[in-house]
């Protein structure tokens, strides 16, 4: 389980011990409990949702192991358990990535666009501001990668060239080839992006806010006729989703099945012209998720880069306002 978990997440957790020891004990009891249907209230369940939400959402996907074992699918109280231990072996794990910011116009304007980097996008930390003659002097840099304003900057580290001004799709740029760095040095086989397990085809964009069974349907239904799913998935999701409401934040929602009725890895997105009740919100944007769990490698790859993308409220509005297919494929390239 800590394999499969930490994979999703893209972070090496499995050499955790206090993780390791939790999870022996938490699972010695929460099997037991779920076997014989003995609720335990997480009076923080809630909170958990909305603070850890992608982390709870990958402990979902462990509710095949707990049905083999205990004949049952966990609540989410007990996902919510599960969560916690998760998420605290996370916060142990250092994911940023050093850079060094070469600048030009000045000391000021240099100092203020690496404050608004770091304000903006959380996984970088800024541990320099360069000239391109103190970059040239300099026999070593501690760090991964520099970010620079100057036009044609070149250099052995890679370089991220942005504009002075730091606007939305510096940031979004950012955001991405940082991710793609960690996820690189973290392995280099869980290299993919998000968009290569869509195509324009499965696409429904600005439609009416139908019933969710009926949405579901017609995402299922796009699968099965590309051979992507079996017949079963369709049921299969709506079981899932009679356990517990699938919708994240940011008015989004992951519809998806645990049971292995997938042929192959493939996503459904469904934009809506208003949003509707999914359950436990309202939502406008619809992933329907088509994987098959037991091929933990695929997995890990399909979560850490679906979270990246869906867990950026700026990633989302953009997918919102987006004129075409095509800007949306791009969008999570």
């Amino acid at each position: 389980m800590i394999s499969h978990v930490s994979g999703s997440a893209g972070l090496d957790l499995t050499s955790d011990q206090a993780l390791g020891e939790s999870m022996e004990r938490f699972l010695n009891h929460s099997l037991v409990r779920t076997k014989f249907r003995l609720l335990i209230r997480n009076p923080f369940l809630d909170d958990i949702k909305r603070t850890y939400y992608s982390v709870f959402t990958t402990c979902y996907s462990l509710g095949k192991l707990y049905r083999e074992y205990a004949g049952i699918l966990p609540s989410e109280h007990e996902i919510a358990f599960l969560t916690l231990l998760v998420g605290g072996a996370m916060v142990r794990v250092d994911k940023r990535v050093k850079a060094v910011f070469v600048g030009a116009g000045g000391l000021l304007n240099a100092r203020l666009a690496a404050e608004r980097i770091e304000r903006m996008v959380s996984d970088v930390q800024i541990g320099g501001i360069l000239s391109t003659d103190e970059i040239r002097r300099a026999p070593r840099l501690d760090c991964d990668i520099l970010i620079t304003t100057l036009p044609g900057f070149q250099h052995r580290l890679p370089v991220i060239s942005i504009t002075p001004l730091v606007g939305e799709r510096d940031v979004i740029k950012l955001k991405r080839e940082i991710n793609a760095l960690f996820t690189k040095k973290q392995s280099p086989a869980m290299l993919c992006t998000l968009a290569d397990y869509m195509k324009p085809s499965f696409m429904l964009l600005d439609e009416e806010p139908d019933s969710k069974e009926s949405l579901i349907r017609r995402a299922c239904s796009l699968l099965e006729q590309g051979g992507y799913v079996n017949g079963e998935y369709y049921k299969e999701v709506l079981h899932r989703e009679a356990v517990s409401s699938t919708e994240i934040n940011y008015g989004v929602a992951i519809p998806h099945g645990i049971e292995n009725h997938v042929l192959k890895p493939a996503v459904v997105l469904i934009r809506l012209k208003q949003k509707m009740d999914w359950g436990n919100g309202p939502v406008d944007i619809i992933f329907l998720l088509a994987l098959n769990f037991d091929e933990i490698a695929l997995t890990r790859r399909f979560f850490k880069v679906f979270y990246e993308k869906v867990g950026d409220r700026e990633t989302v509005e953009q997918i919102r306002r987006a004129a075409s297919k095509e800007n949306i494929l791009e969008l999570l390239q």
